[in-house]
């Protein structure tokens, strides 16, 4: 059977979210939660759900969060048996403060744990045989570079994830199959401001020059643009109000990844992977546990 290798990070995901509009230096009132996250992690939990075979290459400690990701993730269906488990390590973690309308205000993440080559090279021959491997900018410049350099033959889908993280991307462009980006990060990457006004269709077409097969842009509620050398679409959503904005993009990715695996038409991806995003925004959760190939595709998310 077909299967995904992704690249990326497990973290222990700490969630504040303030009960009303947040006040700087002040103690806010809100909930507090504890979940598995990172981005890698969070595509592999979404495709998981789909019932796609996806195994994770990702760094995590024997201290109890890294047994709290190693169980949470197993129990999800996440192959996690290539993970690099640092013995006496200590596990990343991610906090972020969220507004009452679910908003990211601010948030630390600590990669206490990162992946290391010699982990990807040793896992070369499962990795290498994936029908798509996902990549996160998580990774250093050097780290990206070198595992494109492992795999030239495959088809490798990037996440931006950060206008800083981003750049560390501008000088492999051509080498990826996708990328998901939102709109700032696809500024950063292609030096240009993007509104509605054409600049849109002009940075698409900017990417596909540097040689990328596709390009995918969220735009928030504006929906997403889609770009590829025969095929431009802007799909936008139904109007929702999002509980937690954390996971969309991951929710997104792991559409497209889905779609592609089934060979779907655009405009077919661009609607599932779209809904994907909606689930996410709708649950507390990085990834809705509700996620499914059913629910999806049955379009339960979309005005709940």
């Amino acid at each position: 059977m077909p299967y995904v290798s992704i690249i990326g990070a497990a973290i222990l995901d700490i969630i504040a979210k303030s009960n009303a509009t947040l006040i700087v230096n002040d103690s806010n009132p809100g909930t507090i939660s504890q979940s598995a996250g990172g981005v890698g992690r969070n595509i592999a939990e979404n495709l998981a759900r789909l019932d796609v075979d996806v195994k994770l290459i990702a760094a995590i400690g024997t201290d109890p969060a890294g047994k709290y990701l190693l169980d949470e993730c197993t129990q999800m269906g996440i192959d996690m048996q290539y993970c690099q488990v640092k013995e006496g390590g200590v596990s990343s973690t991610y906090i972020a403060m969220l507004d009452n309308y679910g908003e990211m205000a601010m948030a630390i993440v600590d990669y206490a744990t990162p992946l290391s080559l010699e982990h990807v090279s040793k896992n070369f021959s499962v990795i290498n045989n994936s029908e798509i491997i996902v990549m996160e900018s998580n990774l250093s410049e050097h780290e990206i570079s070198a595992i494109l350099d492992m795999f030239p033959a495959q088809d490798i889908f990037v996440d931006a994830i950060s206008v800083t993280k981003a750049q560390r991307l501008k000088n492999v462009l051509s080498r990826f199959h996708t990328i998901k980006m939102n709109r700032l990060e696809a500024e950063c990457l292609a030096d240009m401001a993007i509104n509605c006004d054409g600049s849109l269709e002009k940075a698409g077409a900017y990417f596909l020059a540097q040689g990328i097969k596709r390009i995918v842009i969220s735009l928030g509620a504006e929906g997403i643009f889609y770009k590829t050398k025969t095929e431009q679409l802007w799909h936008k959503p139904a109007p929702i109000v999002p509980i937690n904005a954390t996971g969309a993009g991951d929710a997104l990715m792991a559409g497209l990844i889905y779609c592609t695996l089934h060979k779907k038409d655009a405009n077919y991806t661009l609607q599932f992977s779209q809904a994907m995003a909606q689930a996410a925004l709708q649950s507390e959760r990085a990834v809705n546990p509700k996620i499914s190939q059913r629910s999806i595709k049955n379009g339960i998310f979309k005005h709940e």
